[in-house]
C-alpha cells in the first residue's frame, strides 16, 4: 500500500565555494531524478501556541518505499515539500530478498 508517488533526487558532485572538485552536493539541474511509490507521514507534530491560534509544525517525516536504491543525503520531492533523507533501513524477508525500506526525513527550508 504505497499511495504516494514521490520523486528522488541524486545530488551530483560538485565544486566547492573554495574551487575543492567534488567536494559539494549539487541538487539542481545536474542532479539524477527518479520516480517511486512510496507511504510518506509526519513524524512528530508539535503545535505553537500563540492567543486563540495553534500552528502545527511538522519537520521530521518517515517514509517506507520499494526503491532499493534510496540513499542518505537524497532529496525526495513530495507534496510540494523537499525532503532530506537522513537514514535509511533496509528491511529483507526471510528469504533474504528486499522487501522495503524505512526512510527517516527532514524538512528543507530555505
Amino acid at each position: 500500500m504505497l499511495p504516494h508517488a514521490i520523486t528522488i533526487i541524486t545530488p551530483a558532485l560538485a565544486t566547492d565555494a573554495y574551487g575543492t572538485a567534488d567536494a559539494g552536493l549539487d541538487y539542481g539541474t545536474a542532479a539524477a531524478t527518479r520516480t517511486a511509490a512510496a507511504f510518506v507521514q509526519a513524524r512528530d507534530d508539535s503545535t505553537e501556541f500563540s492567543g486563540q491560534l495553534r500552528r502545527a509544525e511538522r519537520g521530521d517525516w518517515s517514509m517506507f518505499t520499494t526503491d532499493q536504491d534510496v540513499a542518505t543525503g537524497e532529496r525526495v520531492i513530495w507534496d510540494g515539500r523537499t525532503l532530506h533523507v537522513t537514514g535509511v533501513t533496509r528491511h529483507d524477508n526471510v528469504t533474504g530478498v528486499f522487501g522495503h525500506a524505512e526512510v527517516s526525513l527532514r524538512e528543507v527550508r530555505g
